[in-house]
């Protein structure tokens, strides 16, 4: 992902950084959501961000979205889901 990609993105800027917005992870949980179950109604709980995703012209951002059906047991899943959203540009 490049800003000049996403002209939505340039209205997300911190300081000098511009910041991809919370609200971008929660709808890619909800499109991935929409995908594997077909549903286009979800909840999200437990949701942090350990870092902010810096997005720029200059350095690419590669953005990987994985899922894994939440267990009760070893053996029981449940309609959860961990959602896991990474990113790397190259140096951090």
């Amino acid at each position: 992902m490049r800003s000049s990609n996403v002209n939505w993105i340039r209205d997300h800027i911190i300081g000098s950084n511009t910041v991809f917005p919370a609200v971008g992870y929660m709808s890619m949980a909800g499109e991935a959501i929409r995908q594997l179950t077909g549903r286009s109604d979800y909840s999200i709980c437990e949701f942090s961000i350990r870092s902010a995703m810096i997005v720029n012209d200059t350095r690419p951002v590669d953005v990987v979205t994985t899922f894994k059906c939440t267990k009760v047991t070893t053996t029981i899943e449940t309609d959860w889901y961990d959602i896991r959203i990474t990113s790397f540009n190259g140096s951090t």
